[in-house]
């Protein structure tokens, strides 16, 4: 009975609480113990259901610098911010600095990947009738894309359209991948940045930025802490504090093995189309390498 009554009480209290807090009062009051500084952080959990899209003008979180981690050695784990600029701005950066503890010990900058959250439409699956997905013609935005160059995708909010950037005989252009008729170029070639690239925001525009932390195998037991800088070229650099707890014991090797769901099929004839599931033998031999 005790179980049973906690279940049912916890959530409900904390749901109660929610509807009274006051995220634009919360902004407000950040911006004015920050004089001078155009772009607000926002630390936010990277699972969660919440869409935040780059036009929610009130955020469902308390404006901060801090972020923290725990996980153990040989670990990968997740944390991310949203950042939201009070004019428009170009050329932000984000300058990730090693983290240490008190014994001197470091986890390296180059252990912290950083990359940016790119929403995109996605049309609505629909349902399944007899056992076949039928997709509509309403499409959505959806945070799904992690980008070291945001530029990749080019989204139109009018027409709802998604644009990849593509090279084609050594020119950069951008083609329309939202229609399912489009052909895609067979010369075109597709590359992501190595390093996180400056990107731009509109005023009251949202970016996440999401950040996978790899704990070295041969980091000792500790607080690390360190900092991570969001630059631009004429405003003041926000500072975000960074820490990460090593947990004094290792995870055992994973029981199971875990693979990709892949529906990559190479058909009796060629098909035209951008498709998930067709592929050229090229296409087939490159995504199973």
């Amino acid at each position: 009975m005790v179980l049973v009554i906690g279940i049912f009480i916890i959530p409900t209290a904390h749901a109660a609480d929610q509807p009274a807090l006051n995220y634009l009062s919360l902004k407000g009051e950040y911006i004015k113990n920050h004089p001078g500084q155009v772009i607000i952080p926002y630390p936010w959990n990277p699972i969660t259901s919440i869409k935040v899209l780059p036009f929610n003008y009130e955020i469902p979180a308390d404006p901060a610098n801090n972020l923290s981690i725990t996980a153990c050695r040989n670990q990968f784990e997740s944390a991310s911010f949203i950042i939201t600029a009070q004019k428009d701005i170009s050329g932000i950066g984000i300058q990730i600095h090693d983290l240490r503890n008190v014994q001197g010990n470091t986890i390296p900058a180059d252990a912290i990947n950083p990359r940016l959250v790119k929403v995109w439409y996605q049309p609505d699956t629909g349902g399944y009738e007899m056992g076949y997905r039928y997709a509509t013609e309403t499409y959505y935005l959806t945070p799904e894309l992690l980008l070291k160059d945001d530029t990749l995708v080019k989204v139109d909010y009018v027409n709802k359209t998604n644009f990849l950037k593509v090279t084609i005989n050594g020119i950069e252009q951008y083609i329309d991948i939202s229609n399912p008729t489009a052909v895609f170029p067979s010369n075109a070639q597709i590359h992501d940045a190595s390093s996180l690239q400056p990107f731009s925001l509109k005023a009251n525009e949202n970016k996440q930025i999401w950040l996978t932390v790899h704990v070295p195998d041969d980091t000792p037991t500790g607080d690390y802490y360190g900092n991570i800088m969001i630059t631009t070229p004429t405003e003041v650099p926000v500072v975000m504090n960074l820490s990460v707890t090593v947990l004094p014991f290792d995870l055992e090797p994973p029981p199971i093995e875990y693979a990709l769901y892949y529906t990559g099929i190479i058909p009796p004839t060629p098909k035209k189309g951008i498709n998930s599931k067709w592929k050229t033998p090229q296409q087939y031999t490159i995504e199973l390498q």
